[in-house]
């Protein structure tokens, strides 16, 4: 069993679904509400499993705007505003749309599928490089930059995800990297960030030599190397 299912990136609406919910936690951190919930509505329409940027995305539009409730209702605009769209472009298919969705997930919840356990727990392994990147980032931010608290909301909603997810499947374990990345990757820049150039560089140096060992150790578990 890999870390990360080998099939996964081959369901075409997993990526974009994930790619949006990283574009709705950027446009949050950098106050723009209205697009983040383009974005965000965006993500669930491609997968359902887009709803794990939500808590992220609106923690970050609670904590980073100084009128909340204006930051609040403008990235509810941007939801209602992009899913009337969606809407009224796909009026005719609705009924098709729900039924490839909906009704196919419900009647398929009872499927045998992964145990979200060991998914997770292989996903997590200790022999994973990447996974030392991420202790490393949770220090930082428990430590050193406590503000960037809601990014951690989406590990964890992406964790509760998958422990509901019935049937559990390899593409659906997507939402892991872009999940923990989002969430480690600012806590390590913010690590890095006061560093001298010349230690600065040498963290980049090794956070960049444990990202590609992490690289070429999922490729040969996929059976690329």
């Amino acid at each position: 069993t890999t870390p990360l299912g080998t099939q996964g990136a081959q369901v075409y609406a997993d990526t974009p679904a994930n790619a949006f919910g990283a574009v709705a936690v950027a446009c949050a951190a950098a106050r723009l509400p209205l697009l983040a919930g383009i974005a965000l509505t965006a993500s669930v329409a491609c997968k359902f499993s887009g709803v794990v940027a939500i808590l992220p995305v609106v923690a970050l539009v609670w904590t980073r705007s100084s009128d909340r409730v204006r930051s609040l209702l403008r990235l509810a605009a941007g939801v209602g505003s992009f899913a009337s769209v969606l809407l009224i472009a796909f009026a005719r298919d609705l009924a098709a749309i729900f039924h490839g969705t909906v009704t196919y997930h419900v009647v398929s919840y009872a499927f045998n599928g992964f145990d979200a356990r060991d998914k997770v727990g292989d996903w997590a392994s200790t022999r994973a490089p990447y996974m030392y990147l991420v202790v490393i980032a949770l220090v930082v931010t428990a430590l050193r930059a406590r503000r960037l608290w809601p990014l951690w909301l989406w590990p964890v909603s992406a964790l509760l995800f998958l422990f509901w997810q019935k049937p559990l499947h390899d593409n659906h374990m997507l939402v892991m990297p872009y999940a923990f990345a989002g969430a480690a990757g600012p806590a390590l820049g913010a690590s890095i960030a006061p560093l001298r150039r010349r230690a600065a560089a040498v963290a980049v140096a090794a956070v960049g030599v444990v990202l590609a060992a992490g690289f070429v150790q999922q490729l040969h578990w996929a059976g690329g190397l």
